[in-house]
């Protein structure tokens, strides 16, 4: 194959992974908010439940499903924090202007080499900005699932003592 079907080649190749990493972090990003509004909707349930578990104003929750409550409550807003950082800006490595001048007037004796290692540094820096992004959805999915677990028990705890 002549060496500029090569370069073409790999020019798309890269050009194609550089498109599917931004497609990825667009992709964290929606799935950050959506726990951030998850998280958001069942803390409002879960207060709704509190505030009409058709006790009076005399009776009070027992304690072990408060401190399943409170500490779920916790893991959620644990949850929606850790998600809103999936979202902020990253330490990412740009083309520099000046680097873009030089390759243009021709300072640079191979631009294609130069050019393709630039976009190569860019698929780094993109690949470990999504990873670290990745983690943290994780976590908040986590710290989220934990939560859900929590105030399934404390519901279980109100439904059991009711009975008895």
């Amino acid at each position: 194959m002549p060496e500029s079907n090569v370069r073409q080649v790999l020019g798309a190749l890269l050009e194609d992974q550089l498109n599917e990493e931004r497609k990825i972090k667009e992709s964290l990003i929606q799935r950050g908010n959506a726990v951030v509004s998850s998280s958001g909707v069942l803390v409002t349930l879960a207060l709704g439940a509190a505030s009409v578990s058709g006790r009076t104003s005399q009776d009070r929750l027992p304690t072990s499903v408060t401190i399943l409550t409170l500490a779920a409550l916790a893991l959620f807003v644990g949850a929606a924090v850790t998600a809103l950082t999936v979202s902020t800006p990253r330490r990412q490595t740009t083309i520099s202007t000046q680097w873009l001048r030089e390759a243009w007037d021709g300072s640079d004796s191979d631009p294609f080499s130069a050019s393709h290692k630039a976009r190569l540094d860019l698929l780094d820096s993109l690949r470990g900005a999504n990873r670290s992004a990745a983690r943290l959805l994780v976590c908040s999915l986590a710290l989220e699932v934990a939560a859900v677990a929590l105030l399934s028990l404390a519901v279980a705890v109100l439904l059991v003592q009711a009975r008895t």
